[in-house]
Protein backbone atom coordinates (compact mmCIF):
# COMPACT_ATOMS: atom_id res chain seq x y z
CA UNK A 1 0.00 0.00 0.00
CA UNK A 2 1.06 3.64 -0.56
CA UNK A 3 0.56 6.37 1.55
CA UNK A 4 0.35 10.41 1.13
CA UNK A 5 0.89 12.21 5.06
CA UNK A 6 -1.46 15.01 4.08
CA UNK A 7 -1.17 17.01 7.28
CA UNK A 8 -1.14 18.92 10.47
CA UNK A 9 2.00 21.07 9.93
CA UNK A 10 4.01 21.28 13.44
CA UNK A 11 2.39 17.85 14.64
CA UNK A 12 5.28 15.97 13.25
CA UNK A 13 4.93 14.91 9.73
CA UNK A 14 8.57 14.56 9.01
CA UNK A 15 8.86 11.80 11.78
CA UNK A 16 5.82 10.32 10.45
CA UNK A 17 7.67 10.28 7.14
CA UNK A 18 10.59 9.00 7.82
CA UNK A 19 8.44 6.19 10.22
CA UNK A 20 6.62 5.14 7.78
CA UNK A 21 9.41 4.69 4.78
CA UNK A 22 10.94 2.58 7.57
CA UNK A 23 8.14 0.25 7.43
CA UNK A 24 6.83 0.41 3.87
CA UNK A 25 9.36 1.67 1.68
CA UNK A 26 10.87 4.80 0.01
CA UNK A 27 8.95 4.74 -2.71
CA UNK A 28 5.79 4.13 -1.00
CA UNK A 29 5.42 7.51 1.53
CA UNK A 30 5.03 10.88 -0.21
CA UNK A 31 4.08 14.10 2.03
CA UNK A 32 2.27 16.72 1.27
CA UNK A 33 1.24 18.63 4.78
CA UNK A 34 -0.77 21.72 3.64
CA UNK A 35 -2.62 19.47 2.03
CA UNK A 36 -5.04 18.84 5.46
CA UNK A 37 -5.99 22.56 5.23
CA UNK A 38 -6.13 23.36 1.59
CA UNK A 39 -9.82 24.04 0.71
CA UNK A 40 -8.97 21.86 -2.58
CA UNK A 41 -6.96 19.75 -1.20
CA UNK A 42 -9.04 16.81 -1.09
CA UNK A 43 -9.76 17.12 -4.99
CA UNK A 44 -6.43 17.05 -5.21
CA UNK A 45 -5.99 14.03 -3.36
CA UNK A 46 -8.55 12.40 -5.91
CA UNK A 47 -7.27 13.99 -8.53
CA UNK A 48 -3.80 12.92 -8.47
CA UNK A 49 -3.16 10.41 -5.24
CA UNK A 50 -6.09 8.12 -5.14
CA UNK A 51 -3.82 4.92 -5.29
CA UNK A 52 -2.22 6.36 -1.81
CA UNK A 53 -3.92 6.25 1.21
CA UNK A 54 -4.27 9.27 3.30
CA UNK A 55 -2.22 9.66 6.14
CA UNK A 56 -3.25 12.81 8.96
CA UNK A 57 -1.11 13.09 12.50
CA UNK A 58 -2.49 15.44 15.10
CA UNK A 59 -1.41 16.60 18.01
CA UNK A 60 -2.57 18.58 20.98
CA UNK A 61 -3.87 22.09 19.24
CA UNK A 62 -2.48 23.66 21.82
CA UNK A 63 1.12 22.65 21.56
CA UNK A 64 1.02 22.77 17.58
CA UNK A 65 -0.03 26.63 17.50
CA UNK A 66 2.84 27.26 19.98
CA UNK A 67 5.07 25.28 18.11
CA UNK A 68 3.51 27.27 14.83
CA UNK A 69 4.13 30.33 16.64
CA UNK A 70 7.68 30.31 17.67
CA UNK A 71 8.59 28.44 14.10
CA UNK A 72 7.17 31.17 12.25
CA UNK A 73 8.54 33.94 14.63
CA UNK A 74 11.79 32.12 14.29
CA UNK A 75 11.51 31.75 10.25
CA UNK A 76 10.53 35.45 9.81
CA UNK A 77 12.99 36.99 12.39
CA UNK A 78 10.54 39.47 13.82
CA UNK A 79 11.67 42.75 14.84
CA UNK A 80 8.70 44.12 16.61
CA UNK A 81 9.23 45.95 19.38
CA UNK A 82 6.38 44.58 21.58
CA UNK A 83 6.14 41.98 24.52
CA UNK A 84 5.72 38.24 23.71
CA UNK A 85 2.48 38.33 24.93
CA UNK A 86 1.36 40.95 22.70
CA UNK A 87 3.41 38.90 19.91
CA UNK A 88 1.45 35.73 20.76
CA UNK A 89 -2.04 37.20 20.83
CA UNK A 90 -1.67 39.07 17.34
CA UNK A 91 -0.70 35.91 16.08
CA UNK A 92 -3.85 33.89 17.64
CA UNK A 93 -5.55 37.07 16.20
CA UNK A 94 -4.06 36.63 12.92
CA UNK A 95 -6.74 34.61 10.15
CA UNK A 96 -4.55 34.87 7.04
CA UNK A 97 -5.18 32.35 4.76
CA UNK A 98 -3.37 31.41 1.32
CA UNK A 99 -5.81 29.31 -0.67
CA UNK A 100 -3.35 27.52 -3.17
CA UNK A 101 -0.43 26.81 -0.36
CA UNK A 102 -2.93 26.09 2.69
CA UNK A 103 -1.09 28.53 4.42
CA UNK A 104 -3.31 29.51 7.49
CA UNK A 105 -2.74 31.18 10.97
CA UNK A 106 -1.23 29.57 13.87
CA UNK A 107 -5.40 29.20 15.38
CA UNK A 108 -6.93 28.17 12.34
CA UNK A 109 -4.52 25.00 11.61
CA UNK A 110 -5.44 23.84 15.06
CA UNK A 111 -8.84 24.07 14.43
CA UNK A 112 -9.01 19.81 13.54
CA UNK A 113 -13.02 19.65 13.13
CA UNK A 114 -13.58 21.28 9.90
CA UNK A 115 -10.43 19.99 8.85
CA UNK A 116 -11.16 16.39 9.19
CA UNK A 117 -15.16 16.63 7.79
CA UNK A 118 -13.53 17.12 4.68
CA UNK A 119 -11.01 14.20 4.59
CA UNK A 120 -13.81 11.52 5.93
CA UNK A 121 -14.92 10.12 3.24
CA UNK A 122 -11.59 8.90 2.25
CA UNK A 123 -11.16 7.09 5.58
CA UNK A 124 -8.14 8.34 6.71
CA UNK A 125 -4.96 6.74 8.80
CA UNK A 126 -5.10 9.30 11.51
CA UNK A 127 -2.28 8.96 14.36
CA UNK A 128 -1.97 11.53 17.16
CA UNK A 129 1.57 12.74 18.15
CA UNK A 130 1.50 12.33 21.42
CA UNK A 131 0.91 8.58 21.27
CA UNK A 132 3.19 7.81 18.74
CA UNK A 133 5.87 9.38 19.54
CA UNK A 134 6.14 6.75 22.51
CA UNK A 135 6.83 4.30 20.09
CA UNK A 136 10.99 3.01 20.09
CA UNK A 137 11.08 2.88 16.71
CA UNK A 138 9.54 6.42 15.98
CA UNK A 139 12.04 8.86 14.82
CA UNK A 140 11.99 11.98 17.17
CA UNK A 141 13.11 15.15 14.37
CA UNK A 142 12.37 18.43 16.80
CA UNK A 143 15.12 19.31 19.04
CA UNK A 144 13.44 20.50 22.43
CA UNK A 145 16.63 22.08 23.55
CA UNK A 146 16.85 24.13 20.75
CA UNK A 147 15.57 27.99 21.79
CA UNK A 148 12.85 28.37 19.18
CA UNK A 149 11.21 25.00 21.09
CA UNK A 150 11.14 25.96 24.92
CA UNK A 151 7.94 24.62 26.47
CA UNK A 152 4.87 26.93 27.09
CA UNK A 153 4.16 29.22 30.14
CA UNK A 154 0.65 28.36 31.87
CA UNK A 155 0.12 32.22 30.61
CA UNK A 156 1.22 31.19 26.97
CA UNK A 157 -1.52 28.49 27.14
CA UNK A 158 -3.83 30.27 28.28
CA UNK A 159 -3.94 33.01 25.51
CA UNK A 160 -3.61 30.08 23.04
CA UNK A 161 -6.75 28.36 24.55
CA UNK A 162 -8.76 31.22 24.57
CA UNK A 163 -8.41 31.71 20.84
CA UNK A 164 -9.30 28.28 19.72
CA UNK A 165 -12.95 27.99 22.11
Amino acid sequence: MKYLIVGCRKCGTTSLEKYLKAKHGEDNVKREERFFTRYDGPCVYEEKFLDYKPVIILRDPVERAWSDYNYQKYKMREGVACTEGDQLIRACGEARYDPVTGERGIILQSQYEDWMKKWKKFNPLVYHLEDVSKRKEFPHEWKNDDERYRAILPAEREIIMRFLS
